[in-house]
C-alpha cells in the first residue's frame, strides 16, 4: 500500500472497527492479497 507506514498499518490491524483484512504471514514477512486490500478500501470509500 503505497503511501501508507508500517505504524499505520498495525493500528489498522489493532483496531477491531475497522475490520483490516488480515495479513498471510512468509516466514517473518507479512502479505496482503490486493483483492482483499481492494475489498476493504472500497468498502471504506462507501461507508464515507
Amino acid at each position: 500500500m503505497g503511501g501508507v507506514t508500517s505504524m499505520t498499518i498495525w493500528r489498522w490491524l489493532q483496531d477491531q472497527k475497522l475490520d483490516f483484512p488480515k495479513p498471510i504471514k512468509i516466514k517473518t514477512r507479512n502479505y496482503w492479497r490486493s483483492s482483499d486490500l481492494s475489498s476493504w478500501i472500497e468498502s471504506k470509500g462507501e461507508a464515507a
